[in-house]
């Protein structure tokens, strides 16, 4: 597209719903195009015990076995880890979306986000999709992370959401003078962006 802010990413919606032999095509596919992978992972735990049951082994470590996990991966949700899982989401630098709204509305649980900061794994934020957060509100979902730091159950990110997006993207963290992040300005006129 030509667009510094317009991108693309492989988008398999999750390791339940994806066979091994289509992660290995996404994998070389992602490796060709050099495009992050978009998963979703560790939801909730029906899908954690369906793919015990089935693989004899938890999501996320299919997907290492298959090689997918690292600074290119975005795993969405990442809701129900263990220790090791989130060792092993820091040691291979995979990029978690975390998606406040939506994991309350499904009743899926809560993100460990202040683990997941300590350990230094990048966080962005993310809405999921409409029909699982009734919107897709950036700024809603920046309200509910600071809510939910309130309550001890996330911790608030250290830094603006967009500069977690530009890192899982392959931007860098760095904010050249032309770079652009969104910006939000409020008065009691309204909104503006």
């Amino acid at each position: 597209l030509g667009h510094p802010l317009i991108g693309f990413s492989v988008a398999p919606h999750a390791p339940y719903t994806v066979s091994d032999s289509s992660f290995e095509r996404i994998l070389t596919l992602s490796e060709q195009l050099n495009l992050p992978i978009h998963c979703h992972i560790h939801e909730t735990r029906q899908e954690i015990e369906d793919s015990l049951k089935q693989h004899g082994k938890r999501p996320l470590a299919r997907l290492h076995e298959r090689g997918l996990l690292g600074p290119g991966f975005i795993g969405v949700h990442a809701v129900h880890l263990d220790e090791s899982e989130l060792a092993l989401l820091a040691s291979t630098g995979t990029n978690v979306a975390h998606c406040p709204t939506s994991n309350l509305k499904l009743a899926s649980g809560f993100a460990p986000v202040a683990q997941m900061r300590q350990l230094g794994i990048n966080v962005g934020l993310g809405t999921d999709g409409a029909a699982s957060n009734n919107k897709l509100d950036m700024l809603a979902d920046t309200r509910m992370t600071a809510l939910l730091a309130k309550v001890g159950t996330v911790l608030l990110l250290a830094r603006p959401s967009g500069l977690g997006w530009r890192q899982s993207l392959g931007l860098g963290l760095a904010l050249q003078p032309a770079s652009s992040l969104p910006l939000l300005l409020t008065s009691a006129g309204g909104a503006c962006t």
